[in-house]
């Protein structure tokens, strides 16, 4: 996979680390006691909020052996299948077919 050169975030990011250790070191542990669906959801926004958008998946995935996050998992799946099946369908479903082989 080739990846295409864009400018870099790195400054931003780690500014945005140096402001916000905590919140990074709980973004980075797994298992963090402080962790439930309510935190996610704040640092989801923080996180979008300041551009990181990348971080968002690495929080998710950090945190995938956290029960409300496979719940997260389905739900969210579900509510976006829904939300766009009369006008994807044939697409949902060979993507669907796709991740299967």
């Amino acid at each position: 996979m080739i990846l295409k050169k864009t400018t870099s975030k790195m400054p931003d990011f780690l500014q945005w680390i140096n402001q916000y250790f905590g919140l990074w070191t709980l973004i980075c542990t797994p298992g963090h006691e402080r962790m439930a669906p309510e935190m996610m959801a704040d640092l989801i926004k923080k996180l979008s909020a300041a551009g990181l958008d990348e971080l968002i998946f690495v929080l998710v995935t950090v945190h995938r052996e956290e029960p409300f996050v496979a719940h997260f998992y389905r739900t969210m799946l579900l509510d976006m299948i829904t939300e766009h099946w009369e006008n994807e369908r044939e697409n949902i479903v060979q993507k669907m077919i796709d991740h299967l082989q």
